[in-house]
């Protein structure tokens, strides 16, 4: 960092670099850039004539291989190409079809691009709200798992290969229980439900079995937390739609809604659009962004204060009142005071956003502050949940209250479709084990993973492309999910058939499940038609809660340009007082601001131990040893998800390293150790579900550039005070827990915390996702992980 901070210092005006090593431009840097190719490479860059001369080497070999395959004769064969022409298939020619792609349960649309039948390529669809043309990640290696020869083609009854007929005959023996007993024990998992189709059959399972329960398990979250509505007694629950498009002044608080959540992609571009400058408009939106972690929407941010999640949750709150927070630098306290400024000169068009791993008291406030600001109705909009049970519903319908009865004995059937929750059920959670207890289970999914090999029935499920369904999009926007190629597997079933099982109408198609649903609500007119324009557009005209399928005229390129003017200067949240000031806008913030304070003080929230939003406070760091080989560092551990979890496996073999010290150096340097733990999401492979995509495992992440691993990533000033290197593996220990994993100098972290990704060690992952997994954590450091 010194290095750094000496070249920025006389070279001037800044430069885009993507590395420190490039930043100071270090000898072991300019070293491994010279190494980054074969031997020799480099050597023919100033020697033509060696150039010329490998170049007519191969042009004779390239002849000498002609002469000698044309001096060969095979034998003439003829094939036949079709037996009977399909219709409308003319070879190499593709043709497009619009369908879903859900993803935590939300839909986002798609063209998928069909060679000769087979599905090869996915581009966003135009019409969809949640793309509009674009894609994600996500969605363009999707069409890798279609083809991922480690998917479950088998039904397993305990292990042993079976079938669907024996699975409905066990099915249809447990429904007479269930009559009996009005579906007491029967307890169904799924993810977030945004389905009608699924939504409707679950319901009718609910309607004729009274004592079943319906649980719902989001192992991450969307960005836009919901509500449980306006206060009033049976209002429905309702979540943000943000317009990113038509705000001149955004402040994010630990938000990355352009990289995760069902609205991202769509976030992304409303975003962009204000951004552009036109001949008409000389100013563009501005973005305040506090976080911790760096993501993708502060890299966009045009000043940006580096905070420990813990204090944001004092920062906000106490320029609520007007007093300046504890421990605030002036710098700080003037970032601040710039942000208050600007959203009150921005009126409605301002908008402050929560991200997911934030408490409720801190969604509660940027809704506040953005009603206190005049901005529903223009940046953001509430509508009613598109998920069918929300997680606002109650605890009574979580993953928790679900163990509870299986450890209880109250759950004697277990039905889980589509996730994951054996590996990411929360450490405090024995999911995993009370789920081994239970009398009945089955578990619908597209690999043999952790929770499969817990239940006693395993049903291999169909890839998005392979079977009919129907979702809807973040503001509520209906489509239907058409499949492009028929299951590449006879045993693969969908979740639509598993509860046509449950409801003993096995012979049910998804086919007609979705178009009977659609049918009852086509309303006038010809369902043909209607049927097939829905199929032809990719989605379901009329439902969408908001106006965002469309332009409505109110964003940045129609809007009326006008000047963003500052009000009086007062501390977050303000309200817009007097003429709100006619004089352009002036101030502003530091462009990146230290975190300052102590890292061992902790907020109100993390003193008592709340993690609820994603933080564990009090983290503590020994001291580190030397990776062995750089690999290492790219390949890492099992982040969160093994630091957290409550599986252990067998350690490393470290013979060749010296063994990390568990003591510190705290008496000696006088400073604390305690650090905050920050768990997110990870860019490429989500919660874990895409661990087995090779596409995914091989796609830089973005910012850190990592790929096949994880790290640890921690500010170099916070590495700097433990001597801390870029590829040293540090032992992360927490209530009890241990974790070597390889350390990672992230410029723009904030100070006095580490941020671990999830999704590694995941077990049973399949060929590609157990290779991304090197380090594992200590048998001999097992122990109960509860709530505090």
């Amino acid at each position: 960092m010194s290095e750094s901070r000496d070249v920025a210092e006389k070279t001037g005006p800044p430069e885009h670099w993507r590395t420190l090593g490039e930043r100071a431009g270090s000898k072991d840097f300019r070293e491994a850039l010279r190494d980054e190719f074969a031997d020799g490479a480099a050597e023919w860059k100033h020697d033509p004539q060696g150039r010329r001369h490998f170049i007519k080497i191969m042009g004779a070999a390239g002849a000498l291989a002609t002469l000698a395959g044309g001096c060969y004769t095979r034998d003439e064969e003829h094939i036949v190409p079709y037996v009977e022409q399909p219709e409308n298939v003319v070879p190499g020619n593709a043709d497009f079809y619009a369908t879903s792609f859900p993803l935590g349960g939300y839909a986002q649309g798609v063209l998928v691009e069909s060679q000769q039948g087979r599905p090869t390529k996915i581009e966003g669809n135009p019409s969809h709200p949640a793309s509009l043309g674009s894609t994600s990640t996500f969605m363009q290696a999707s069409v890798l798992d279609l083809y991922d020869p480690d998917r479950s083609d088998t039904f397993l009854d305990d292990g042993v290969p079976s079938t669907w007929q024996d699975f409905v005959a066990v099915v249809q023996t447990r429904r007479r229980q269930w009559r009996q007993s009005g579906g007491r024990g029967l307890r169904v998992l799924t993810g977030p439900v945004t389905s009608p189709t699924l939504a409707a059959q679950l319901r009718a399972l609910l309607a004729e079995f009274p004592e079943a329960r319906w649980h719902v398990h989001a192992p991450v979250a969307a960005p836009e937390r919901g509500d449980a509505g306006d206060g009033n007694a049976g209002s429905p629950p309702t979540k943000p739609v943000y317009h990113f498009d038509r705000a001149e002044v955004m402040l994010s608080l630990e938000g990355d809604f352009f990289q995760y959540g069902p609205a991202s992609v769509r976030y992304a571009r409303d975003f962009a659009e204000g951004r552009r400058v036109r001949s008409r408009e000389t100013e563009m939106s501005r973005l305040y962004a506090a976080e911790s972690s760096p993501t993708l929407m502060g890299a966009q941010a045009d000043h940006r204060l580096r905070e420990v999640a813990r204090r944001l949750g004092a920062s906000v709150p106490a320029g609520a009142g007007g007093n300046t927070a504890p421990n605030w630098t002036a710098r700080e306290q003037h970032w601040i005071d710039s942000v208050a400024s600007d959203l009150q000169g921005a009126g409605s068009e301002a908008l402050v956003v929560a991200g997911r791993t934030q408490p409720p008291v801190m969604q509660a406030l940027a809704r506040a502050m953005n009603e206190a600001l005049d901005a529903p109705g223009t940046t953001v909009e509430r509508v009613p949940s598109p998920e069918a049970r929300p997680p606002t519903a109650g605890e009574e319908n979580g993953l928790r209250a679900l163990t509870d009865a299986m450890q209880r004995g109250d759950a004697t059937d277990v039905i889980v479709l589509g996730e994951n929750p054996a590996y990411t059920a929360p450490a405090d959670i024995p999911f995993a084990e009370a789920l081994g207890q239970v009398p009945f289970s089955a578990h619908l999914s597209t690999h043999r993973d952790a929770t499969s090999r817990q239940c006693q029935w395993h049903v291999p499920r169909t890839h998005f492309l392979e079977a009919w369904g129907d979702a809807r999009a973040f503001d509520g926007t209906a489509s239907v999910q058409q499949p492009l190629i028929a299951p590449l597997y006879d045993a693969c079933r969908s979740g639509h058939q598993v509860l046509a099982a449950l409801r003993g109408a096995p012979g049910q198609t998804g086919y007609d499940l979705v178009r009977r649903y659609w049918q009852r609500r086509s309303g006038g007119g010809s369902f043909e038609q209607f049927w097939e324009r829905v199929l032809y557009r990719g989605v379901v005209p009329g439902t969408g809660s908001t106006g965002s399928a469309a332009d409505d005229g109110r964003s940045k390129s129609t809007r009326t340009a006008r000047g963003m003017t500052q009000g009086p200067s007062r501390s977050l949240p303000a309200q817009q007082t007097g003429d709100g000031g006619a004089s352009e806008r002036q101030r502003t913030a530091p462009a990146d601001t230290s975190s300052g304070g102590s890292a061992a003080a902790a907020s109100s929230a993390a003193a008592t131990g709340d993690t609820a939003g994603g933080t564990a406070p009090l983290l503590r760091m020994g001291t580190a040893r030397r990776a062995p080989t750089s690999a290492d560092t790219a390949a890492a551990d099992t982040t969160a998800a093994a630091a957290a979890a409550e599986t252990t496996t067998s350690p490393p073999d470290t013979t060749s390293q010296s063994e990390p010290r568990t003591t510190t150096n705290e008496q000696a340097s006088g400073r604390s150790t305690n650090l905050t733990l920050l768990l997110r999401p990870d860019p490429s492979i989500r919660d874990g579900r895409f661990a087995n995509n090779a596409w995914l495992q091989e796609l830089p992440k973005p910012l850190t550039k990592l790929t096949w691993g994880n790290a640890a990533l921690m500010s170099p000033a916070t590495a700097d005070e433990r001597s801390i290197e870029t590829g040293d593996v540090v032992r992360l220990a927490y209530r009890g827990r241990t974790l070597d994993v390889p350390a990672m100098k992230m410029p723009g972290h904030a100070d006095g915390c580490v941020t671990l990704r999830l999704g590694y060690g995941r077990p049973h992952a399949g060929y590609v996702g157990s290779e991304a997994t090197l380090y594992q954590t200590h048998e001999e450091d097992e122990i109960d992980v509860t709530s505090s």
